[in-house]
């Protein structure tokens, strides 16, 4: 198949580590992979056979001059973004575009209805409301007219059921095998850990997790909580 995907950038970060593992995989089974991102924030490195297209090599209005000269330039931009979708489509004629993290959407599904379907990846919790009129839009009227819509968990599928007919979960993917039962015993036999990890970013909701955690019940003191920040791409 070939297939398209489109991301905001490759900055540090889980839904564009995601993002490579998912390329790189799809590769090595012989589909044609294409990845429109921007170039400028990279700090993955991509399967060489993922075919790369730099999103702002695309020129781009600058946000100078009153108040109406922006609007219009923000304006003519989105119609570059159309534009450049649009004949990128119809050029290339992918089985499946799949935007990550709703890059590009509205943009994305008038350039791709009626041509090609489009899926929309969602990597964080369904539960947070947009807050910007477009988000809302996107939420509220394009999600629900995609082809589907993936989301991490049973219970954001569950949350969006009668708002989005077409939600599908889709967890994210792991690059190694799962220890087996015996492993874990062995591994784990002498303490019962929790593990986070993630950056300490208030929208992670470590604080939470701290406070859940504080307040479990006495017979549970056996179990220990430990915090792995990421710091560009890695945990320490």
């Amino acid at each position: 198949m070939k297939l398209v995907f489109v991301i905001g950038s490759l900055h540090i970060g889980g839904a564009e580590k995601v993002m490579v593992e998912l390329t790189s995989s799809l590769v090595e089974r012989n589909h044609e992979i294409y990845l429109i991102y921007n170039f400028k924030n990279r700090d993955f490195n991509l399967n060489e056979n993922v075919k790369q297209i730099d999103f702002c090599s695309i020129e781009y209005n600058t946000f100078e001059g009153n108040i109406i000269e922006r609007i219009y330039k923000k304006a003519a931009n989105r119609v570059r973004d159309y534009n450049f979708f649009k004949q990128f489509i119809k050029n290339e004629n992918p089985d499946v575009v799949i935007s990550f993290m709703q890059n590009r959407a509205e943009i994305l599904y008038f350039a791709c209805k009626g041509r090609v379907p489009l899926v929309f990846s969602e990597h964080s919790s369904m539960l947070r409301k947009p807050s910007s009129i477009l988000g809302r839009f996107v939420r509220g009227y394009i999600l629900p007219r995609s082809s589907a819509v993936t989301v991490l968990t049973n219970f954001d599928a569950a949350y969006m059921y009668d708002k989005l007919p077409n939600v599908f979960v889709m967890p994210n993917a792991l690059n190694f095998d799962a220890i087996t039962s015996e492993e874990y015993d062995n591994i784990f036999n002498e303490r019962k850990n929790l593990l986070a990890c993630g950056r300490l970013s208030y929208i992670k909701g470590i604080d939470n997790l701290i406070e859940v955690f504080s307040r479990l019940p006495e017979r549970y003191n056996d179990w220990h909580l430990e915090i792995f920040e990421t710091v560009r791409g890695t945990c320490k």
